[in-house]
């Protein structure tokens, strides 16, 4: 098990969050659990998720997969997102 971050900026928080959502039966698809979601106090639309998977292969295949790409771009990711994952200790 790992956990990871993402955090990248949205054109629209809401929005991207409806899309956000209705993406969580891919994430569990691929054993992601989303563990808690934040956005920036200075920027409401600069969001960091928490997640944990099963491994970083996982993430790194997720994270490459075109569809996720696509969905990223349609829901108003307007920034590269910074990808973080950890090992807990």
């Amino acid at each position: 098990m790992v956990t990871f971050t993402i955090t990248h900026e949205v054109r629209d928080f809401a929005e991207w969050k409806k899309r956000f959502d209705a993406d969580e039966p891919n994430r569990a698809n691929a054993g992601v659990k989303l563990v808690s979601l934040y956005t920036a106090i200075e920027n409401s639309n600069l969001v960091t998720a928490i997640f944990d998977a099963p491994s970083a292969d996982v993430v790194n295949g997720m994270l490459s997969s075109p569809e996720l790409k696509e969905t990223m771009k349609n829901a108003g990711v307007i920034s590269a997102p910074d990808v973080k994952i950890m090992n807990r200790v």
